[in-house]
């Protein structure tokens, strides 16, 4: 009887250590839209940033690699080549400018974004010296008005507008040009008509008299052309346009000369 008493108290013991080894099964079931129950790859607190960013990586191109280590030699071989081949022999006034520096033989004062000479006529046969760049060129371009002389007195025609002519190339020496002489201005083609208007507003606006207008349309029966008498042209600007290659690039510049 002790014995069966006994084994009834063992297998008791042994039922009430089972039931509490079985872990309580949570009721909370995990929400796939929480953030907060899911554990990410960048998970510091869970991970300790020791799992590998499995972002993908921008490819490096190889081909571009090697293109900008020949971009870099080519470069520093034609700086070479132009410090070794260019004439630095022109003194006056230096333009730096963005990719190049420019030198003109003249001294010229800078006024805003031109430079000022006191006569047009002082640029010619100018030296100009181009360091900086490979194949350097230059061209140049006058723009001019007409104006009418009558004995003392000179009358601008501003109803006949600036004209622009066309660009000149100059001619290279290496990195040296030579600016061309304003003989060689012009003006478009116009005729009698826009002369005697132009040069009758002129007068009008000198406040000249009835008699003086009169005489204008006598003085101006055999003018046709900006050429004849008493009409001339005149430059009112020259630019020069600069050109070259840096860096495999075609670089450009245009320096404005003014009174």
């Amino acid at each position: 009887m002790k014995n069966i008493i006994y084994i009834i108290c063992l297998l008791s013991l042994v039922g009430f250590s089972c039931t509490n080894g079985v872990p309580k099964s949570g009721s909370r079931k995990i929400n796939m839209n929480d953030s907060s129950m899911i554990i990410l790859e960048k998970d510091s607190q869970y991970l300790g940033n020791i799992v590998d960013d499995i972002t993908p990586k921008a490819n490096v191109s190889t081909k571009q690699e090697v293109s900008k280590i020949i971009q870099k030699v080519d470069s520093a071989k034609e700086a070479n080549t132009l410090a070794n081949s260019e004439n630095n022999s022109v003194t006056g006034t230096n333009i730096e400018c963005k990719e190049f520096k420019v030198t003109f033989g003249i001294l010229m004062n800078q006024s805003g974004n031109h430079y000022i000479v006191p006569n047009f006529s002082t640029l010619n046969g100018v030296q100009i010296q181009v360091n900086g760049i490979s194949e350097p060129s230059v061209q140049q371009r006058f723009f001019t008005r007409v104006k009418m002389v009558k004995g003392t007195e000179s009358y601008v025609l501003d109803d006949l507008p600036e004209f622009a002519n066309e660009w000149k190339n100059l001619a290279p020496n290496a990195n040296l040009f030579l600016s061309a002489n304003d003989e060689i201005i012009k003006y478009k083609n116009i005729d009698a008509k826009s002369i005697l208007l132009a040069a009758d507003r002129a007068l009008r606006k000198a406040g000249k008299s009835r008699k003086e207008l009169e005489a204008l349309k006598k003085e101006l029966a055999n003018t046709n052309n900006y050429t004849d008498a008493p009409c001339s042209v005149y430059c009112t600007a020259i630019h020069y346009k600069i050109s070259g290659k840096k860096n495999g690039k075609t670089v450009s510049e245009t320096i404005k000369v003014g009174l």
